[in-house]
């Protein structure tokens, strides 16, 4: 929706995209009537797992000239639904995910940390074990 909006209005100033899916071929993204690359110029921090990273149409990212941060997470244990609420109650609530859950929480901090300080635009850090930073655009 927030990419959507930043195409429509200049009231929008940043887009999180949070695990990608906007750019995948399930998405559809390209279908929508309010799709338009060119009115998309606000900064964009793409946030993706390994296998969400993998499912991008490059053709659609690569199309995109507004300025991009995109963070990928290279620890194959984290998954797309890890984001979602339901993925944070097996996780941390059902202890369904073992050792795994102290690497998630940290993985949450670190991502949290990123979001906010792309909000108030604090320097991004570099690439370490668990993230893969690259700005383009």
């Amino acid at each position: 929706t927030a990419v959507y909006l930043a195409m429509r209005t200049s009231k929008i100033k940043r887009v999180i995209n949070l695990d990608g899916g906007f750019f995948g071929p399930r998405s559809k993204t390209t279908n929508s009537a309010d799709y338009h690359l060119e009115k998309f110029t606000v900064p964009l921090l793409h946030i993706v797992t390994e296998n969400t990273f993998n499912e991008d149409d490059q053709h659609q990212f690569k199309a995109l000239t507004n300025p991009i941060t995109r963070v990928k997470i290279k620890v194959e244990k984290f998954l797309h639904h890890d984001f979602t609420v339901w993925g944070r109650v097996v996780a941390v609530g059902l202890k369904m995910r073992g050792e795994e859950v102290e690497e998630i929480n940290k993985i949450f901090s670190v991502v949290n940390e990123l979001m906010l300080g792309f909000i108030i635009e604090k320097p991004f850090p570099g690439n370490n074990q668990m993230l893969e930073i690259e700005r383009f655009n």
